[in-house]
């Protein structure tokens, strides 16, 4: 998620329609960031909302999110990352057996945890798709898309 396009002179090899990839990915990512956020939470009670939620991520309403840039993406990913390592290390065995949090998610909070992935993975999956629609030869360019068949690596 901190490295699917590069800035700066290696983008202009890219094609001409990847200029709207950077709203697609602001998009994207804000929407599944704040799930992520939203679910690695306690429950929907204890969840509050961030200041980069003004601006998008937040679709449980009945509008659109608009995108947010990736310079300001950037730390909620951190963020998120952290997140998810600490939630996922304080986790018991009860806490794992027990409810979601969420009344909408009528689930234990390890399916919970197994869902959040899952929620993510199909978001990259719909970007990917769409990256390989507007540029069918980006997949064979791994000095671009440096997130294809790698662990987590630093922005």
């Amino acid at each position: 998620m901190t490295n699917p396009v590069p800035n700066g002179e290696d983008q202009t090899v890219l094609s001409r329609r990847l200029v709207r990839y950077g709203l697609i990915w602001g998009i994207w990512t804000v929407v599944a960031l704040f799930f992520t956020d939203l679910y690695l939470t306690a429950s929907e009670e204890t969840f509050s909302l961030r200041e980069i939620h003004r601006k998008g991520g937040d679709e449980r309403g009945d509008g659109l999110s608009p995108g947010v840039p990736r310079a300001e993406l950037l730390p909620y990913v951190q963020l998120c990352r952290a997140k998810a390592i600490e939630v996922v290390a304080n986790e018991t065995e009860q806490s794992l057996a027990g409810p979601s949090g969420f009344s909408w998610r009528k689930c234990s909070r390890l399916e919970l945890h197994i869902y959040n992935i899952r929620h993510v993975q199909h978001h990259t999956g719909q970007l990917s798709a769409y990256l390989r629609r507007v540029d069918p030869q980006i997949g064979q360019r791994r000095d671009v898309l440096k997130w294809i068949g790698w662990g987590w690596r630093s922005a």
